[in-house]
């Protein structure tokens, strides 16, 4: 058998964190059967090329609006290159999983959502309800409804852009929370 190929695109600025270090103890679980190799985004402006199978964008520090011009570049021409990719009829699909962080940067690049910062940072685990689409995905079979997350969060993403995420064939498949405002909070 193959192995699978990943790529893990930090994004934690050479900060100290325990998101890189549980990533990695889970992709270690694997070992037999993914191949894996680490991009330093924020710190070395490393990106992967197409040659993976899987990639994987991790959380991290600060503003997710900020970057200096050339590490976040880089950063957005990958996506759209996975993007393009995507597009081309007969490629096999790359999928992205998106965390935090680079979700929310995800977000901005595709003008899907409002990311603004949060009134208190978040911090600790906190349920997340299932939209209907949610249920129905199959990477969720044996989650209760609500799921419990590790959330540590200064910025959220609100307000989605429900037309341009169907344009795009997107679905929002678990919510944080509703509030009086109707306004969601994706994580």
């Amino acid at each position: 058998m193959q192995k699978v190929r990943l790529a893990i695109l930090d994004m934690y600025n050479d900060e100290p964190n325990q998101g890189m270090r549980a990533i990695k103890s889970i992709v270690g679980r694997f070992d037999g059967q993914v191949d894996w190799e680490l991009f330093n985004v924020r710190a070395k402006a490393e990106v992967p090329g197409m040659d993976f199978d899987i990639y994987i964008s991790t959380g991290g520090p600060g503003d997710p609006h900020d970057g200096n011009g050339y590490w976040d570049a880089k950063y957005f021409d990958w996506v759209d290159m996975v993007w393009n990719w995507n597009l081309m009829p007969g490629n096999p699909k790359k999928h992205v999983f998106f965390i935090c962080h680079s979700f929310q940067m995800a977000c901005i690049h595709f003008k899907v959502g409002e990311v603004i910062r949060r009134r208190s940072r978040s911090f600790g685990t906190f349920p997340v309800h299932k939209t209907d689409m949610g249920i129905m995905e199959p990477l969720f079979n044996g989650l209760p409804n609500p799921f419990y997350v590790a959330d540590f969060r200064d910025w959220q993403v609100v307000q989605p852009d429900l037309e341009a995420l169907d344009d795009m064939g997107a679905e929002i498949l678990c919510l944080e929370k509703f509030d009086r405002m109707c306004r969601w909070n994706a994580l």
